[in-house]
């Protein structure tokens, strides 16, 4: 734990800065290339974020690991209970962010998606996802 304060002659702030290991973690978790002989595919491997309302504390963790842990694509998972955040580096290809929330969700852990790896893969890949087609067709009998 950091403390400082900062003094002006306007303003008088002070901030807490508290170190979170789980979080170093989770950002230190092999992403995209690193898949190896762990049941993916390799190609499209990535890291998805959810925000997990019913964490109350590190007891939850084993719980958690038992419902996404055993998930087809899945290959780590890191949860911080103190932010109520779960990190988990699968193969979008085998296991989408929504069906890791809908299996939380199942146990009623109240998950939100917060960053989907599928689409921040089809972002670096230059699919563009912030736009759609939108087509009709016509029936024509003749």
């Amino acid at each position: 734990v950091e403390f400082f304060e900062l003094e002006t002659s306007r303003t008088r702030a002070a901030r807490v800065v508290i170190d979170d290991p789980l979080a170093d973690a989770a950002r230190e978790m092999p992403t995209d290339d690193a898949v190896g002989g762990e049941g993916g595919s390799g190609d499209r491997v990535g890291k998805s974020q959810f925000f997990v309302e019913k964490i109350c504390c590190a007891s939850e963790i084993p719980a958690i690991n038992a419902i996404i842990g055993p998930m087809d694509g899945v290959l780590d998972v890191v949860v911080n209970a103190t932010t109520k955040t779960v990190y988990v580096r699968h193969d979008v290809d085998l296991v989408s962010a929504g069906d890791i929330a809908n299996a939380m969700n199942e146990e009623r852990f109240g998950a939100h998606v917060k960053k989907d790896a599928a689409l921040e893969l089809a972002q670096k890949a230059g699919i563009p996802t912030d736009c759609f087609v939108e087509s009709s067709f016509r029936a024509v009998t003749e």
